[in-house]
Parts: C-alpha cells; structure tokens; sequence
C-alpha cells in the first residue's frame, strides 16, 4: 500500500511511539519490550480487551487454537496509536468476529471435559452474564446516557435528512460530514468533510485538494469525528469551510437542528447567508435567559419567531465576545415557557453553525446566531424562557 498511494497515507504513523522508518520502530518494540508492553496494555488498550472478551464471559480464553488466526492483527490494534482501531464501535473490530464466537464455543467443549460439579454452573453464569457485560464494556451504557443528556431531536433530523438528501440531484458535487456520507455514497463526486476541515489526508503531511466546484455542503455540525475529536479538528479549521464557499452565491437548502445543508446558486440576486451576522447594540431582544458562568462568550438575550405548522421556528441567540480568544464552544440549548419546567426544546447546538464560530468573532461586538429548532408543541413566543450551558471542546 505505501507504494500504491504515493506516500499520499503514511500509514507508518499510528507507530510513531516507537519511531519513524520500519527499522527503527522494529529495533524499538525488541529493545525496549518494558516500554512497548506498557504501551499495549495500556488503560485504553486494556479496556479494548474486555469489549472484545467481555460480552462471552471471556469463555474465548478457554478455546485460544481458534484465536490464532486472528493474533496478528490483536497485536497490530495493542501496538497501533490510532484510537478508532481500539474502540468497538468502529467497522476495524469487525475482523474479531468470527474468531471470538468459535474460540468461545471450543472454549466451552474444552470447559466441559472438566468432571469438576462447578463448571456447568460456572459455563452457564457466564453466559448469563452476556447480556450485562455487553451493557457495561461496549459503550451502550455511556452513549445511550449522553444522547439522553443532551436532548437530541435525532428522530426528527432524520426525517428532515432523508428529505433533503433526496432532493439534492445526482449528478450534484457534495461536501458532507460522516453521518450523511453512506446515503449519499452513490453519486458521481462526494467529498468528506473531514478531510477538507483538517487540511489534509488521514494520517498524512500532505494537504488535501481544496475542491472548488462543489454544490451542496451538507453538515451534521454536532458530528463527534469533525468537530469534537483531537484528530481533525483545530481552531482555525473553519477556514477551510470558509475557503470552498469563497467567490460563490449560497443559500440556506434545509437547516433544523445540528443539521445544515447549504447549495451553490451562482445568482447575483441572490441575499448573503443569514445564519450569523453583527447587529447594532439596540437591537430588541428578550432577556428571559441563563447562562452557565466561566465563558468568554456572553449570551445577552434572544429571539423566537413564531413557528410553522409543523412547530418548527427560528431561535436567534444574541452574543457578545468578550475578549480576543481562539476558544470554541458548543452548547446546551433549553426553550422553555416561564411557567413550566417542562422544555420544549433542549438540543446540542453550535455557536456560528460551524463556518462562523466564537473565535473568529470580533470583539465587543453583537452577533446575531440564528438557528432552526423543532418545538414539541405549539406556543406563545412571548413567555419563553431560554437556558444555555456551555461546553469547551477545544
């Protein structure tokens, strides 16, 4: 492979603990095996152990012919700095498979021979124990608790979603972050967002071509992988968003909640964006608000027009950076109604939708972040209440 792509992936990478040419990283891992077993069996490591082991009672151990075949990507994942290839969720663990569930079932044959009176009891309580090990060492748990936490309106987003991928033409140009990337798979010319954010190719030095004819950038502007993670995301990214926008006319195609889908129109006529903008400071706004403390970023008041019939409406937040500063936030937003303490939206939102955010702000200056949310019901704008908590990611 490293022949094949030009040195475009260098893969040697996700070794780069241990050195930087095969040789050296070889000479490293046999001098030094107190350092390199330090490193595979590491906290994270450890833990990729018991995601695999753990859901079948680690009964595996007992039939461990059936693991060889697999033993040398085992000790590839323990020796390899790239978190995805040891977290479960990740399609790389699909090579585990088949090896686990024969080596657990040769396990139990070799478990069986013992006459010991324990070890029925003992096959059958692991088994047992299948279904609450899955809970607590695959990351359901911890996953199903944050989705909860952070009030998603996934169902909605979804159907939104559908419906706009499917009027977006198929001979369109796309730029899109990971979630909608396998509907849109089958087109002519799609473009990962997170290549273009970071600058350049996974796991490479070299920069990623700046596609200049694109139709549509369609973003999950809560996508983890982008825009949360350490891998692709740095504070000056949105610049690159930025660059591929530049010298065109766009229009806002479909936008709710962490979804944002923006077209190429190319018309003179056409008004800029309005998703952020500067206001004077008598703009009327309401003051009904809380904000967590410790941000650099002030939530002075907000807007919300009344919404359509399918009780979707514009929340304008208005903000006021308060220092010069390269720090990026998102947010935990809460609409509520001042007599009640059930919301009628709670969501994960993000300051400038991703192509605008708080560290290119001026400061000192009013920004207007308007955003589309979904309301569980129908309501009076004129008693609401709207609570923001913020979170640091960078």
């Amino acid at each position: 492979m490293p022949a094949l792509n030009k040195n475009t992936i260098q893969f040697l990478r996700i070794y780069s603990q241990f050195g930087d040419t095969p040789a050296e990283i070889i000479k490293n891992i046999l001098l030094h095996p107190i350092k390199t077993l330090a490193f595979a069996f590491g906290p994270e490591k450890r833990g990729f152990f018991n995601s695999l082991m753990a859901p079948l009672g680690y009964l595996s151990l007992a039939g461990p012919l059936a693991l060889i075949p697999a033993a040398p990507v085992i000790l590839q994942r323990m020796l390899s700095a790239r978190l995805s290839e040891t977290v479960l969720i990740y399609h790389y663990q699909a090579e585990f498979i088949p090896f686990i569930f024969t080596s657990c079932i040769y396990g139990i044959k070799n478990l069986l021979r013992w006459k010991h009176k324990i070890v029925r009891p003992a096959i059958a309580t692991a088994l047992a124990f299948f279904a609450i090990s899955a809970l607590l060492f695959t990351g359901i748990i911890t996953q199903v608790s944050f989705d909860i936490s952070s009030g998603s309106k996934r169902p909605t987003i979804s159907h939104t979603a559908d419906t706009a991928l499917a009027d977006i033409p198929t001979d369109a140009s796309v730029l899109s972050t990971f979630s909608f990337l396998a509907k849109l798979s089958g087109r002519h010319e799609i473009h990962s967002l997170h290549h273009l954010y970071y600058g350049r190719y996974t796991l490479s030095d070299v920069p990623y071509p700046m596609p200049d004819n694109i139709d549509y950038i369609v973003m999950d502007t809560n996508d983890r992988i982008t825009f949360k993670g350490t891998a692709f995301y740095f504070p000056d990214s949105y610049k690159n968003i930025q660059k591929v926008m530049a010298g065109s006319q766009w229009k806002v195609a479909s936008h709710l909640d962490s979804l944002l889908i923006l077209q190429k129109t190319n018309t003179p006529e056409q008004t800029p964006l309005d998703i952020l903008s500067e206001v004077p400071d008598n703009t009327k706004m309401s003051k009904n608000i809380t904000q967590s403390e410790g941000a650099d970023i002030k939530l002075l008041g907000f807007n919300l027009d009344t919404p359509d019939t399918d009780n979707n409406a514009t929340l304008t937040l208005f903000w006021r950076k308060q220092e010069i500063s390269s720090k990026d936030y998102h947010i935990l937003v809460t609409v509520k109604e001042d007599a009640s303490d059930t919301p009628l939206y709670s969501g994960r939102l993000s300051p400038g939708s991703r192509i605008w955010p708080p560290q290119s702000w001026k400061s000192e200056k009013i920004i207007a972040d308007k955003h589309r949310i979904h309301l569980t019901q129908s309501i009076s704008c004129n008693n609401t209440q709207v609570d923001v908590k913020l979170f640091r990611f960078n």
